[in-house]
């Protein structure tokens, strides 16, 4: 695993999203260079577990970082369907991803060290389901990348 090097803007989200206790995991392709295919980042895309408790936690978090949460806002994050851009923040947050359930993401992420904090990354196994079910052709390079890596 490699360590990571958010942008202070993603980086003041993932604290807002710890220090409220929302259950999350790392996707896309900072967990690419997570596992060590190091690559451009475009964004930081987090996978939010798409519940209504998790969507109340959610709710201060992004106001401690100036998003404001309208009731319409806040009952699509809780959506499974969710796909939420947080342009201020360079961050997507998802309710779901293509070929992995977000219950098996989060219960088989695994954790690196990034700016002091342990932060929840998809597993390996996990991205790359994912990266062949999304099939664009940056994914599929990043599976072939990532599958070199780990010897596979």
């Amino acid at each position: 695993m490699l360590p990571l090097a958010l942008r202070d803007d993603e980086l003041k989200l993932i604290s807002a999203l710890q220090s409220h206790a929302v259950t999350f995991v790392v996707v896309g392709g900072y967990a690419v260079v997570a596992h060590g295919f190091v690559r451009f980042v475009e964004d930081l895309d987090v996978l939010v577990l798409p519940a209504q408790a998790n969507a109340i936690q959610l709710k201060p978090a992004l106001a401690s970082v100036g998003v404001v949460l309208t009731p319409e806002f806040q009952q699509r994050i809780a959506s499974p369907q969710a796909n939420c851009r947080l342009p201020s923040l360079n961050s997507q947050l998802l309710g779901h991803i293509a070929g992995v359930s977000t219950t098996e993401a989060i219960l088989a992420a695994v954790s690196i060290e990034a700016h002091g904090k342990s932060l929840p990354i998809l597993s390996l196994a996990h991205l790359i389901a994912n990266k062949e079910a999304l099939g664009r052709p940056k994914d599929l390079a990043d599976v072939a990348a990532l599958r070199c890596l780990a010897g596979a």
